[in-house]
């Protein structure tokens, strides 16, 4: 369980991804064909899957609207820069500096 908690990056979704890999090979194990390799190869399919469905649903998603900085923290923002320049015109050289 380690191998697919590390790949998807959590227990429950690992645990889902073994399950089905077991559940697949059920009817299918044959002693001496099918290898721990092989088990462990779907599983790291099964993880894949999982990463790429995860990417898909991030990238479909809408950006909300309405999240924009009010005009309030703009302006402190803008005077919170304007503290900073004069501090820095205040120091030792800094005729020299281009700000």
């Amino acid at each position: 369980m380690r191998f697919p908690v590390l790949l998807v990056g959590d227990q429950e979704t690992a645990e889902d991804v073994v399950q089905d890999v077991f559940a697949r090979l059920h009817g299918m194990w044959r002693p001496g064909v099918t290898t721990i390799a092989y088990v462990r190869t779907c599983v790291l399919n099964g993880s894949r899957s999982v990463l790429r469905r995860r990417a898909v649903a991030l990238r479909r998603v809408e950006p909300v609207a309405g999240l924009a900085d009010s005009a309030e923290t703009v302006a402190l923002i803008g005077e919170s820069r304007r503290e900073v320049l004069r501090a820095l015109a205040c120091l030792p050289g800094a005729s020299a500096r281009p700000w």
